[in-house]
């Protein structure tokens, strides 16, 4: 799936869509430049998951925790090595949520059945080209794209 990001309300929008249709066991890897707009997407995810405290990027803690197991992980930086020494494995959990950004730093760790979310500059605007790994992220990509196209 492709989606045309012209605001930061798209862009919110995509994110809000996303959560509402993510189930425990799910994660979301964000991948794109910086300011492409990785955070104010996961912003928008973990609203929709109800965290209700401020959510800002987790670029030196590396991983929030936040209620009900769910987690905004930031992998920006670290290596591949050192992301590996995170222990993620142990967070994907039939109940945990997730959102990694910068999920292209250590795609390895990442859950074989993931959303991977790649946003992109085009001309001068945005874009979010969207990939499920498995058949779980795939029913929900089809439902995220169905309410994308309903507007």
């Amino acid at each position: 799936m492709t989606a045309q990001l012209a605001t930061e309300e798209r862009t919110a929008r995509l994110g809000r869509l996303l959560g509402e249709a993510t189930m425990a066991g799910c994660v979301i890897g964000l991948v794109g430049e910086v300011g492409s707009g990785k955070t104010t997407l996961a912003r928008a995810v973990l609203g929709a998951w109800q965290v209700e405290s401020a959510v800002a990027s987790p670029t030196y803690t590396l991983i929030h925790t936040y209620a009900k197991e769910i987690y905004h992980i930031d992998l920006y930086r670290l290596d591949a090595r050192q992301a590996a020494d995170l222990g993620l494995e142990e967070l994907w959990t039939e109940r945990a949520r997730a959102v990694v950004e910068w999920a292209d730093r250590a795609p390895e760790l990442l859950p074989a059945d993931a959303l991977i979310v790649r946003l992109l500059t085009v001309g001068e605007g945005r874009a979010a080209e969207i990939e499920a790994t498995g058949p779980s992220a795939r029913r929900i990509l089809d439902q995220v794209e169905g309410a994308w196209r309903r507007g």
